[in-house]
């Protein structure tokens, strides 16, 4: 609130009329400075004074009340609108990680043993059922290439299950306090029916290829 008074008095006196010489102030007029006053800094006070003292000397009792209470009705009613002092952030104890990486644990290791177990699985079928990748290629006349091999593309686990815990679980784990997860949707196992019928389709589909 002081900062908006302030504001809202530097605004009056730069738009104030060229002022008359000073005067001696009248009781209201001296009440109405030292409130003025009392919303600025040292500093301001200092080149703000003589400014307030000729402007107010020429204002009646009834627009020093009009002025004072616009400049209050301006001003926010919760300092905290004015200004918002940004809190520290949070911080988690020991425990509170603990806590935390008791549940994300086991499931960050039962992602990654999933997704192992489908990286070998399509790594297996691909080898079994598909031509190997040097298998077809078109001749010519003194020339040939090969044709460029089927490659199936898919985000692959990572190195180990450890790996992620280490990784995922302090980039991703809040830090702040204490969290209590929901894993239960997460995914760990594929259908490995339907995922052998997509390699057979693509498979046949490059041999026709070749």
């Amino acid at each position: 609130m002081q900062k908006t008074l302030s504001r809202l008095v530097a605004a009056a006196l730069l738009a104030a009329a060229p002022l008359l010489p000073a005067a001696e102030l009248k009781p209201y007029q001296q009440s109405a400075l030292e409130q003025i006053l009392a919303t600025m800094d040292e500093e301001t006070k200092v080149f703000a004074r003589p400014q307030l003292e000729e402007m107010l000397a020429m204002l009646g009792e009834a627009e020093v009340e009009m002025m004072l209470a616009a400049m209050v009705e301006e001003a926010p009613d919760n300092p905290a609108e004015e200004e918002m002092v940004e809190a520290a952030p949070e911080t988690a104890t020991p425990e509170d990680l603990d806590f935390n990486r008791a549940q994300f644990e086991p499931a960050l290791r039962d992602a990654w043993t999933a997704s192992h177990a489908f990286d070998t699985f399509v790594d297996q079928a691909i080898a079994a059922k598909c031509p190997a990748p040097d298998e077809f290629a078109v001749f010519g006349a003194g020339w040939r290439y090969d044709v460029a091999p089927m490659q199936a593309t898919w985000t692959r686990a990572s190195n180990s299950a450890e790996l992620d815990v280490q990784v995922i679980g302090s980039s991703y784990a809040p830090q702040d306090g204490r969290y209590r997860f929901d894993f239960s949707g997460a995914r760990n196992d594929f259908d490995r029916n339907a995922v052998e019928k997509a390699i057979d389709d693509a498979c046949s589909a490059y041999r026709k290829i070749g």
